[in-house]
């Protein structure tokens, strides 16, 4: 989940071309995914309010416009060494 405080150009991409890609590191076990599936903007509901609350600053509130919520479609195991690249999900 991404909030949208000002990610004008990101929001006209993501309109444009819902697919999404990103990587996630877990430096602890040393593991490495890239994760790709489709974005999907809400604008209220439980995920809205959830992130609306973490991403609100305290001392300068900026609240956000909407979240962005991926549904994760594929997994591939991104660091390098045997393995890398292959579909885990």
């Amino acid at each position: 989940m991404v909030v949208d405080k000002f990610l004008n150009k990101t929001m006209r991409n993501l309109k444009a071309n819902p697919r999404v890609a990103f990587v996630g590191w877990d430096r602890d076990a040393r593991k490495s995914f890239q994760f790709k599936g489709r974005m999907e903007v809400q604008l209220e509901g439980p995920l809205y309010e959830k992130g609306h609350e973490k991403a609100t600053n305290k001392e300068r509130p900026l609240l956000g416009r909407a979240v962005v919520v991926v549904k994760v479609e594929e997994v591939y195991q991104a660091r390098g060494g045997p393995g890398a690249g292959e579909r885990v999900l």
